[in-house]
């Protein structure tokens, strides 16, 4: 072969890669600053290579279970993916869906804390109030052998150890709101490898008494072994509720004076969430939908259940890495024979019981603090209220409440901001169950990225690791870095300003005459919405979330934006009248194009879908002229071959 003839074929390789690339797979330049490792070349236009990072993550870990993806910029939806299983078992295997639901985990934090912002918004709470003011109820009776409420370890010594003069006595009294949000609340924590109180089994724990441990149960003088045995009925009404957990929690001593040190602490939050209970006068979960959610569109969050035959039907199924297994929280035997307190009550062995399903702390306990179930999609959306993107009527300068800490540090009112509050990180972690989010700052917008799981490789002391596959000098990462890695390409490697989609943003909007809602929204869903005015006053959610921001208001006036194909400009029936941020509203015309069902705008033809589209001029594209020059210049040499 000549070679000529090598460059000719060259030439033809190149002109068939040139018409054969997509442009949904083409990527586009632009030079960015703003976080860090986000590229300056070229950044992706599109999420092809982000679906496939997230399947090349579920596939690594060989997960049982599967993944649920979301990503909002700058208050719009504009990535949801699942991957993997919801349900892998023998029965058979149901696909992950963007729509099904599973445990957040301490995702749940966040969620506590914005239901406190609106308590403090309506002025019937203060940061500075004492804990023991707002749960009075709780607060636990002094108990023989226990020095509460005055522990002789908790005495400061104010940096003087020398002069007693200046010594503070410190005790629960001393803990306000603040420092339960911000994890500052020096409650105790459980020494050495010891469970906290938060998860201790009924009869393993609460009522242990052989001296091996001084922590637990009969063990500890502080803890009131007798009440909980009579209020439990010796373990037939168990497991234990978290009112009684803190309450004998409280009576132990402190670890360190309130506002001066971090601990990341779960009793705190379940605190928050009884002090929501006691101020609002509404059972926590209902609070929380009412005030916090509803007002979002987001009506699909609860409070999950431990045991599987009580959860909702598009729950997903939680995957024990190791098959953990542990007695259960629950009875499982008893004698109820006699008249009176139960006797002979068992909770099975320490392999009876899974721990997503009972052989843990019960899910209804911990709602204050993990105990949410979602998906993706909308806790996405929740964070894009709760920094402001979205207006909420029952937040006030949201992002500043969720971001300061008086004392210091990097925790923040359920979430860890970092980068003068602009970057927010928060995991969440049960058994079969492994919750992310993060939110940075692209470009001068928010983009908030949601990564959920109902499997969760083994971590802690002992982390399970795998290779990283790099060539050159492999290493070994666990769950939690190969995750943030992945994750950080939502922020280093998209161009959000100039998305391709792929979606058909010219389709014709569907309006139903039977419903009071614009085209293209309907009273039934879940999300971006726009909100009537009324009678009665109701949300319309758009059948298409992807790039919906809603309610949208005009930051000057306050006014609600019309949806599209209204306007107030418009000249079509009907009209609709949509509320704005101080009561009133504004009306928006149905464009007039819209009614038409057989013609298309001048402007626009229809497609072979019989859409109306924009009507375009065909323009050679690049790789057309590709084609034509690699042609020409094979035409050249192969005729100079022959001559």
């Amino acid at each position: 072969m000549t070679k000529n003839s090598i460059i000719a074929i060259f030439l033809m390789i190149i002109m068939i890669l040139s018409t054969t690339l997509s442009t949904i797979d083409q990527l586009e330049s632009n030079d960015v600053q703003g976080v860090e490792g986000r590229q300056t070349t070229s950044l992706a236009t599109n999420f092809t290579q982000m679906d496939q990072d997230i399947q090349d993550l579920y596939d690594r870990w060989s997960l049982q279970g599967g993944l649920q993806a979301a990503i909002y910029h700058n208050g719009s939806l504009v990535y949801a993916n699942s991957f993997g299983f919801a349900v892998a078992d023998e029965n058979g295997n149901i696909p992950m869906q963007n729509s099904h639901r599973m445990r957040l985990a301490s995702l749940t934090k966040a969620i506590t804390g914005a239901a406190i912002q609106t308590l403090v918004v309506s002025g019937k709470l203060s940061l500075d109030d004492k804990m023991v003011d707002l749960i009075p109820n709780l607060v636990p009776n002094e108990l023989e052998g226990c020095e509460y409420p005055n522990h002789s370890s908790n005495i400061d010594d104010n940096g003087t150890p020398s002069d007693p003069s200046d010594d503070f006595q410190y005790n629960i009294s001393n803990i306000t709101v603040a420092h339960l949000l911000n994890m500052r609340n020096g409650l105790a924590m459980a020494p050495g490898n010891d469970r906290e109180t938060t998860s201790w089994h009924y009869e393993e724990h609460w009522m242990e008494d052989d001296g091996s441990d001084s922590w637990e149960g009969g063990n500890n003088p502080c803890i009131d072994v007798e009440a909980i045995a009579e209020e439990y009925e010796n373990g037939y009404l168990a497991p234990v509720r978290i009112e009684t957990t803190i309450r004998e929690t409280l009576r132990l001593p402190m670890d360190y004076v309130p506002g001066t040190n971090y601990n990341y602490s779960n009793i705190g939050y379940r605190i928050l969430g009884e002090i929501i209970e006691e101020v609002s006068g509404v059972e926590f979960e209902e609070y929380v939908k009412e005030t916090v959610f509803e007002p979002m569109g987001i009506n699909n969050f609860e409070v999950g259940k431990t045991l599987k035959h009580k959860q909702p039907t598009d729950e997903v199924t939680y995957y024990s890495r190791n098959n953990s297994t542990y007695y259960s929280f629950f009875p499982v035997t008893w004698d109820d024979t006699q008249f009176g307190p139960a006797v002979n009550v068992t909770f099975g062995n320490s392999s009876s019981t899974p721990l997503p399903y009972g052989g843990s702390g019960p899910i209804e306990e911990m709602a204050a603090s993990g105990g949410w179930i979602g998906n993706a999609i909308n806790y996405a959306r929740f964070i894009s209220y709760l920094d402001g993107t979205i207006y909420h009527p029952h937040f006030d300068d949201s992002f500043n409440f969720s971001t300061v800490n008086p004392f210091g540090g990097l925790y923040a009112n359920g979430i860890n901001p970092s980068n003068s509050g602009q970057t927010w990180i928060h995991t969440g972690a049960l058994d079969g169950t492994s919750t992310r989010f993060e939110r940075r700052i692209v470009d001068d917008e928010p983009v908030t990225m949601v990564l959920l799981s109902n499997t969760k490789p083994r971590g802690g002391d002992n982390p399970e690791t795998i290779s990283d596959g790099q060539f050159f000098n492999p290493q070994q990462i666990d769950w939690s870095t190969d995750r943030m890695q992945v994750m950080s390409k939502a922020f280093t490697d998209i161009d959000y300003k100039n998305l391709d989609t792929g979606r058909d943003l010219d389709r014709t909007l569907v309006y139903d005459e039977s419903s009071p809602c614009p085209p293209g929204t309907s009273e039934q869903g879940s999300g971006a919405h726009i909100i009537l005015f009324g009678p009665p006053q109701m949300k319309c959610y758009y059948n298409d979330q992807m790039g919906k921001k809603g309610p949208d208001f005009d930051e000057e006036k306050g006014w609600q934006k019309c949806p599209e194909g209204t306007s107030t400009s418009g000249v079509g029936e009907p009209n609709f009248y949509l509320l704005n941020k101080d009561g009133g509203y504004i009306v928006c015309y149905l464009d007039q194009e819209l009614l038409e069902d057989d013609d298309c705008p001048e402007d626009k033809v229809k497609d072979h879908n019989g859409r109306c589209v924009p009507e375009r001029e065909e323009v050679p594209s690049i790789g057309m002229f590709a084609s034509i020059l690699c042609m020409v210049a094979a035409g050249i040499l192969h005729k100079r071959r022959i001559l």
